[in-house]
């Protein structure tokens, strides 16, 4: 029979992968919402949030237990560590996916069709980060880690882009300043999640290689 404190660390981390998920998927459906002028899915997106952070909340009382009781060795010190980090950056997409659908209807309120510019395009590479930073939490390889990591600088550089188009067109049609503000604040979502997904990322190479990547050096590296 397996030991019990390796059941409360499997416990742990499957939460953890569980919250990703959520989250992940309330992301995509909040985009989908603003892409589809779904309002009814935006509202769902506001109300799955608190799921998100419930099970946040239950990773952290049962990793505060695991460490009071247990008396961790490194390895498993390393885990907790990592999954309560990572835990705090899964929860913030979730905020940001929530953020993004609350702004659905400003968007389309103003009765015009709106132009999204590199949006969806910008959602797609962010969700494709998700999914890799949460699968190089499972599989001990590094690559996929750096992979998400270096994405992060394609996805500013659309935010960038987005900020300047938008910028542009509230200057030619300030009577849509309302929505148009809040594409740029939608972006600007889209590029904190990649942020969230890049921060994971780097917990990820912590856990497995015990190396430090946020303050090395080697993030910037990676980036170019």
């Amino acid at each position: 029979m397996e030991p019990s404190y390796l059941r409360e660390l499997d416990e742990i981390k499957n939460k953890c992968l569980l919250m990703a998920e959520l989250a992940k998927t309330n992301a995509e459906n909040a985009l989908k919402s603003l892409v589809e002028r779904d309002f009814t899915l935006a509202e769902e997106v506001i109300l799955k949030d608190k799921e998100i952070d419930r099970i946040e909340n239950e990773i952290n009382a049962e990793a505060i237990r695991y460490m009071t009781l247990r008396q961790p060795v490194a390895s498993d010190m390393r885990l907790i560590t990592v999954s309560l980090k990572a835990t705090h950056d899964i929860e913030r997409i979730g905020d940001e996916a929530k953020a993004i659908a609350k702004r659905v209807k400003l968007v389309h309120q103003e009765g015009v069709a709106a132009d999204l510019k590199h949006i969806p395009e910008m959602g797609e590479a962010v969700f494709e980060m998700l999914q890799e930073a949460v699968q190089s939490l499972t599989s001990e390889n590094v690559d996929s880690s750096v992979s998400v990591i270096r994405r992060d600088k394609q996805v500013d550089s659309m935010n960038r882009s987005n900020f300047e188009e938008f910028s542009a067109d509230i200057a030619q049609h300030p009577e849509n300043c309302g929505s148009l503000l809040a594409l740029i604040l939608i972006s600007k979502s889209l590029e904190r999640m990649a942020d969230h997904a890049t921060n994971i990322a780097e917990e990820a190479i912590f856990l497995f290689s015990g190396k430090e990547v946020r303050h090395s050096g080697l993030k910037s590296k990676l980036g170019e």
